[in-house]
Parts: structure tokens; sequence; C-alpha cells
């Protein structure tokens, strides 16, 4: 852990994930868990390409350091704050009875599909744009947030060079969150069978787009879409 992180302490529950077991940081009234990787790293070979399942650790990991955001162009650009390796979620857990169910809901950032993120923020890496603690506590709602790939690292169309390239990556990876939300979120004292995804303009597009993928729509029950910019565009109608 760096010196920019040494005051935090992964003071909560451990969780069982079906990669490994995390620990988070307990809060006064939730407990926060920061940069679980739910895919590979998608560089190298992996870039351009569908998300595939993170590698299994055996360690309890500290997951109390936020993770970079998608990499994207920005004025004041912040190595520390951007790059390609940011496929990782945040989970706020709000003080519950062990045999509690709670609602889940998934956020999905806007930014026009080329800017924003739920990691680090550039000035302050301890503290990241879309702080849902409060959000969790007063709805006592575990609340998750995602990164997904941004612009060419995550729209570009490169099928007609190589059938390896798949289209709409950044989509997919959004899927594959919401994947491990169903697969993991009953250990946070979630119900997988309660999950809404809201998200604002792009991200509300991407909602929209969510719902009308019949294996997107196995991983979550509801969707809010605020302020959606556009439609989206299949083959069809090219």
């Amino acid at each position: 852990m760096s010196a920019g992180y040494a005051s935090i302490v992964a003071s909560g529950p451990v969780v069982e994930t079906a990669f490994g077991k995390i620990r988070g940081e307990q809060r006064s009234g939730c407990c926060r868990y920061f940069g679980i990787p739910f895919a590979k790293p998608p560089v190298g070979d992996l870039a351009f390409k569908a998300p595939v399942d993170p590698d299994p650790w055996t360690d309890v990991k500290n997951a109390v350091t936020l993770s970079k955001n998608p990499l994207q162009a920005r004025r004041n650009y912040n190595p520390r704050a951007y790059g390609q390796d940011c496929l990782y979620l945040n989970v706020w857990v709000p003080q519950h009875g062990d045999d509690e169910k709670l609602p889940v809901m998934v956020w999905i950032f806007g930014g026009s599909y080329a800017t924003g993120g739920v990691g680090r923020d550039a000035s302050n890496p301890k503290t990241t744009l879309y702080d849902m603690e409060r959000f969790c506590v007063e709805t006592r709602t575990i609340v998750v947030t995602i990164n997904y790939r941004l612009n060419l690292y995550g729209f570009l169309n490169l099928s007609f060079l190589n059938s390896e390239f798949q289209t709409n990556i950044g989509i997919l990876d959004q899927m594959k969150a919401l994947e491990w939300v169903s697969k993991n979120i009953k250990g946070f004292g979630g119900d997988p069978d309660n999950v809404t995804i809201f998200g604002q303009s792009a991200g509300g597009a991407c909602v929209m787009a969510l719902m009308s993928i019949p294996e997107a729509r196995a991983y979550f029950q509801r969707g809010i879409a605020q302020t959606t910019p556009s439609t989206p565009w299949t083959k069809a109608m090219e």
C-alpha cells in the first residue's frame, strides 16, 4: 500500500466472493468496499475484447483503495487517476441484520461515453466523484458503482479487422459487472433478485441498452434512466 493510503484501515467484515475474500472499511452506518476487480485488466491481448473473469486470490484483499478511472482525454491528465486497468467496482453496505436481504442499486455514470468514472479523484485519491455513502445509509440500500471502458477503448468497432474484436465492449463491461453483482451480492447481505440499475446521461442510455439485451436482463429487475441523451442504434438500423 502506498504512503498516500496509509491512513486507510481495512476494518470491516470479511466477505467471500467467487474470486476471493475481501475486507472493506467500516464507517458510521455502513461499510464500504473499494476497488474490487470484476474482470481482468483489459490490456495487452485483452484490449478491445470482451471482459473475462479476474484471477482468483488466496489472501484476504483489503478493498480500501479506489481504482483508476477509465482512460480518457483530460485537459489536466493525471496518470494516477486514469488508465486502461480500470475494470473495478465499489460497494456500500448499510448496517443490517444478518438475516436481512437488502435491495441493490447499481450506478452507471455518464459522460458522453467518453469521460467519467467511479475511481479515485485526480486531486484527492481518497475520494470518488460518486460517493454513495449517504444514499446507502438513508435508503438502507446496497449501492454498487461500476467502471466501464470509454471512448475508443470501449466503443470502437474493430470487428471488421478481426472477429476476435467485439463491438460495444463498454456495454459488455457493464454486463460483466452486473454478472459479478448477481453472483456475489448475497455475501454482502443483498438480494440478487432485487437489483435496480440506474444511470444519468450516457449512463441512462446504457440503462436503456441493457434493458433491451436479453442476456443482461438476467442480472437485474428494474432500470432507471435519467436524462437519456440518445437512442441506441443497432446494425438493423444502419
